[in-house]
């Protein structure tokens, strides 16, 4: 058996307490306690408003660095929707991503 490596006592007894889990609470709360696997956005800095983007014709491309809202809307008229989320900053742990339009095509991936 390998020995422990430092740091790896806080993932261990995660992993513990998530084998002991009956409630979907606590899981919750055990899983939230571990660091998060995607970036956030500090809480200042969070959309209060839905994250909106609009467009007529084209193609809509959100890559690179960018802040995902809980509610982000899409409303396309034709085109083609990407939506990398690789590199993007969450405002919280669940959104909701709405769209409208008519496209050829929608993707959203992470790398």
């Amino acid at each position: 058996m390998k020995p422990a490596r430092k740091g790896s006592r806080p993932l261990s007894k995660a992993l513990d307490a998530l084998l002991r889990v009956q409630t979907q609470a606590v899981f919750a709360s055990v899983v939230r306690s571990l660091p998060p696997p995607v970036e956030f956005t500090p809480p200042a800095r969070w959309h209060q408003e839905p994250f909106e983007i609009s467009a007529s014709m084209g193609e809509v491309r959100l890559e690179g660095r960018w802040q995902v809202g809980r509610l982000t809307k899409i409303d396309t008229g034709m085109g083609s929707v990407t939506i990398d989320l690789s590199q993007a900053e969450f405002d919280d742990w669940a959104f909701f991503a709405a769209y409208r339009g008519s496209l050829k095509a929608f993707h959203v991936f992470r790398r």
